[in-house]
C-alpha cells in the first residue's frame, strides 16, 4: 500500500544538513506581541515565494499549533510559507480563550497585524461534515458536522475544544504520532527520525505489532463514532477521508468490528461485501480522492455556491 501524498520536509536545512530540513515538528516556537495586549506563540517556516502570501493555519477556539497534522503541513510548506499559531489563551499564547466566533476573528486579525501581514491565505481543517439530500448540511447556526468532537472515550485525552476524549484525539494523524512517540521501530532513518502517522503505518505494514495496535485503536475510535452516526442518521454512505485514509487496510478491520458491535442498524443494513457499496444498505468507504478530498472540496465550494445563486 502506498502512502499519498508523499511526505516531504520543508524549509531550510538544520545544521547545514539538507536531509534534515525544518518542518512542523522541528521549527522553533516564536512569539509576537500584538496591540490587543496578547503575546501570540507561532511557528513560521516553508518555501518563501516572490509575491506569494503565506498560508496561515487557523484553529478554532481552544486549538493550538500542535493540533495540525505534520503530513499535511509539511506537504504545503514544501511549496508555500506557512504560519501556525496557538489561539489566544491556549498553549503558549497569553490572554483568555475566545468565547465567540467574532472574538476569535478579532484575535486572528490582531495576530496578523502584529506580524505586519497584509495578505494571507487562510486554511482551517477539522474532522467531519454532512451532505443531506445533496446539500452541505450546516445546521441552525452553521456549526453542524463537527464529528471530530464527538466524545468516544469519556474522560479521555484533553481536546482543544475543552472536552476530553474527542474523536480527533484518537483518529487524526497528529494523535497517531503522539500515541506512538516512544515506538523505536516506527522511527525512520535508523531510529533517529521523527515519529509520524506515516512512519507508524510503515512499521505496522512491516509487521511491528505495537504499531499495528495503534491503528487498531484508531479503528476502534472511528467505529465508536460511526456507530453513533449510523444509529442517529441512518444515511446510506459514510466517507472516511484525510491523510490517515492511506492506512485504511490497517484500521478498517477494527473500525468495522466496532461499528457492527455498536449499531444494530448497521448489523441489519450492512452490505454483503463492505468493499462494494450497495444501494439500500449502510456503506462505509474510504474517500476516492484520498488525502486531497478535503482540500478539493473546499476549493469547489464557491463553484457550487455560485450554482445556487
Amino acid at each position: 500500500m502506498s502512502w499519498v501524498p508523499r511526505f516531504r520536509r520543508a524549509g531550510p536545512s538544520l545544521n547545514g544538513h539538507p536531509e534534515a530540513t525544518i518542518g512542523h515538528l522541528t521549527a522553533k516556537n516564536l512569539s509576537v506581541d500584538a496591540e490587543n495586549g496578547i503575546t501570540y506563540a507561532y511557528r513560521r517556516f516553508g518555501k518563501v515565494g516572490e509575491g506569494r502570501s503565506p498560508v496561515v493555519f487557523l484553529q478554532h477556539f481552544r486549538g493550538n499549533l500542535e493540533n495540525w497534522d505534520p503530513l499535511l503541513v509539511d506537504e504545503i510548506a514544501a511549496e508555500r510559507e506557512v504560519i501556525l499559531l496557538d489561539n489566544t489563551g491556549v498553549g503558549l499564547s497569553s490572554g483568555q480563550v475566545p468565547r465567540t466566533v467574532t472574538e476569535m476573528a478579532r484575535d486572528a486579525i490582531a495576530f496578523l497585524d502584529a506580524l505586519e501581514l497584509r495578505s494571507v491565505d487562510l486554511l482551517g481543517y477539522s474532522i467531519g461534515g454532512m451532505i443531506v439530500d445533496g446539500e452541505h448540511y450546516r445546521g441552525g447556526s452553521g456549526g453542524a458536522g463537527e464529528i471530530g468532537h464527538m466524545i468516544v472515550k469519556p474522560g479521555g485525552r484533553p481536546c482543544s475544544c475543552g472536552n476530553r476524549g474527542c474523536l480527533e484525539q484518537y483518529a487524526s494523524a497528529t494523535a497517531i504520532a503522539r500515541t506512538g512517540q516512544n515506538l523505536v521501530h516506527a522511527r525512520p532513518g535508523n531510529g533517529s527520525g521523527a515519529i509520524t502517522a506515516r512512519s507508524i503505518a510503515e512499521a505496522a505494514q512491516a509487521g511491528d505489532t505495537e504499531s499495528q495496535r495503534i491503528y487498531d485503536g484508531v479503528g476502534e475510535a472511528l467505529g465508536i463514532g460511526l456507530a453513533s452516526l449510523v444509529s442517529t442518521l441512518n444515511l446510506p454512505l459514510y466517507v472516511v477521508g484525510g491523510g490517515v485514509v492511506a492506512a485504511w487496510d490497517l484500521f478498517a478491520p477494527s473500525m468495522f468490528a466496532e461499528i457492527e458491535r455498536g449499531s444494530y442498524i448497521y448489523r441489519l443494513t450492512k452490505p454483503v461485501d463492505r468493499n462494494v457499496p450497495q444501494a439500500g444498505k449502510t456503506n462505509v468507504s474510504p474517500a476516492e480522492l484520498g488525502p486531497d478530498s478535503g482540500l478539493l472540496g473546499a476549493a469547489m465550494l464557491p463553484f457550487f455556491q455560485s450554482l445556487d445563486s
